[in-house]
């Protein structure tokens, strides 16, 4: 059975026999580390064809260099 309490605008639920168990819940962005973006330049040649960045989180992006 979940029992629910409203408070304000906001919906509280406890779910399981016992109310007293709470889960722990990061807000915000992660604590900042001591890595750094990585950078990588793809040639072919003397072109660059991609340049890839990893972002200390892990995210990565890319960029494709089209040469016309």
């Amino acid at each position: 059975m979940q029992d629910e309490l409203i408070r304000g605008n906001v919906k509280v639920a406890s779910v399981g026999p016992s109310s007293s168990a709470r889960a722990r819940v990061t807000v915000g962005p992660p604590k900042p580390s001591d890595r750094q973006a990585e950078i990588l330049v793809e040639k072919n040649g003397e072109q660059i064809e991609s340049i890839v960045i990893t972002c200390p989180c892990g995210e990565k992006i890319t960029i494709v260099c089209d040469y016309v």
